[in-house]
């Protein structure tokens, strides 16, 4: 071998950077797109034919309105968010998570809420679903007892009958993080609930999609800072239960339930009223 002319070293690719490199790499990366956004910004304040882009009605419209630049911004922002998880990354490789099963569960979190990727698992099988709602309408005595009202059904939040197509399934403990998730919470008491009235409760669309705001929870109807109330609630059966909204100020909340006179907020601290005996198991 010639040792004056030694053989190249073939270049690294970028599955082989470590987590240190992959956080200059994305910092170069968002260095460069910083430049081109400011760059741009620059170019369309002094292009005439983006001025007359701006203008409505003789007031120009903000530089986020433009297609090519809130393609920019959120390349920006996209890298941002890549650098961020790649300090994550790597600060719960060496500090906190040594584990391999620890760093796999907070990735499975990170993924699937809405405070993190928001992936959902997939699409649900529509036949698990709709044998769930089913089951949830007869163990709640949910639809009326009247033949010429069959198509409404009990919603126990808003205590008040409503169209089936007003009403949905839903889950306690979320479907979207999967029954793994539930049982490695709860244990072989969750093992196979995800489907199970144990764990659902037939309510208003607009209830559901209240709770996945984080607008408002359903709670035991009790004084929580009373340890004896609380210790006789767990012995009822069956569980009374109560509304407590938790963000009054949201727009959401203004709005009426299907009676015209009460609003979202006006419902808070009030009873559950339920058809029958059965509860969803409390979490």
């Amino acid at each position: 071998m010639d040792e004056s002319n030694p053989p190249a070293i073939p270049p690294r690719h970028s599955s082989e950077f470590t987590a240190a490199e992959s956080i200059e790499h994305l910092q170069a990366s968002k260095k460069r797109l910083s430049k081109t956004i400011k760059a741009s910004k620059e170019k369309l304040t002094r292009n005439s034919s983006s001025d007359a882009e701006c203008e409505d009605s003789g007031e120009r419209k903000t530089w986020y309105k433009i297609r090519s630049s809130q393609g920019l911004d959120k390349e920006g922002r996209s890298s941002t968010y890549r650098e961020i998880f790649a300090k994550q990354a790597e600060r719960l490789t060496y500090e906190k998570f040594p584990t391999k099963e620890s760093r796999r569960w907070f990735m499975h979190f990170f993924t699937r809420s809405p405070n993190g990727l928001a992936v959902t698992g997939g699409r649900r099988d529509t036949s698990v679903q709709g044998n769930f709602r089913e089951s949830l309408i007869k163990v709640q005595n949910a639809k009326h007892p009247n033949f010429a009202e069959e198509k409404s059904h009990w919603c126990p939040i808003t205590c008040s009958w409503l169209h089936e197509k007003l009403t949905t399934a839903a889950h306690i403990f979320p479907w979207k993080y999967g029954q793994e998730t539930m049982t490695r919470i709860f244990e072989t008491e969750a093992e196979h609930e995800m489907f199970s009235v144990q764990n659902g409760l037939l309510m208003s669309t607009m209830a559901e999609a209240a709770i996945d705001k984080g607008l408002f929870v359903i709670v035991p109807f009790a004084n929580d800072e009373s340890e004896a109330e609380v210790k006789e609630w767990h012995k009822s059966n069956p569980k009374r239960y109560k509304l407590r909204v938790l963000d009054k100020a949201d727009k959401m909340m203004e709005g009426n339930i299907p009676d015209p006179k009460i609003t979202w907020t006006d419902l808070d601290g009030s009873e559950l009223q339920f058809r029958s005996d059965h509860r969803p198991r409390a979490r």
